[in-house]
């Protein structure tokens, strides 16, 4: 009548003879897909490793990988570091799309590649000091012809 089975009304008499009530065992085990803690963090400490650059002209803050990278390049490189570790592209991808707010490739609205490869040349330690204030002098000139083209634009 009420949709209570004898097997669960036999269950409840023989609980109430040991004096002990009912216990909800929901949701209490784990699931047998689960992969253990442990290798959680090794794929997150694996994801955290790459280097990543920050979008400096866009609304809201992002943060970038290298372009020649992606998450099945990642995982492979995972994979040859952890052999023993079993990680599928499924799991490493979603460790990696709920645990960071990394996006592959390079913004379009970013700086351009002459003032990225300038200020890597101008960083560099093994470069002299002459090739140094060459790079800053095109650098510079490089930016003014910028901010004119700019300025000519916007008129």
């Amino acid at each position: 009548m009420h949709a209570i089975t004898s097997d669960r009304v036999r269950r409840l008499c023989k609980l109430l003879v040991k004096g002990e009530s009912p216990k909800d065992i929901r949701e209490t085990q784990t699931s047998g897909n689960a992969k253990p803690q442990p290798v959680i963090s090794t794929v997150t400490e694996h994801i955290s490793s790459f280097p990543v650059k920050t979008a400096h002209y866009s609304s809201k803050q992002y943060t970038y990988l290298n372009e020649a990278l992606n998450v099945k390049i990642m995982l492979n490189l995972f994979v040859e570091k952890h052999p023993a570790l079993n990680v599928t592209y499924g799991f490493y991808r979603k460790v990696f799309l709920g645990g960071f707010n990394l996006k592959s490739g390079r913004p379009q609205v970013d700086t351009c590649s002459t003032c990225e490869e300038l200020t890597i040349k101008i960083k560099n330690d093994y470069l002299n000091a002459n090739a140094r204030c060459v790079s800053v002098a095109e650098k510079m000139i490089h930016i003014r012809r910028a901010n004119k083209f700019y300025s000519k634009l916007n008129m």
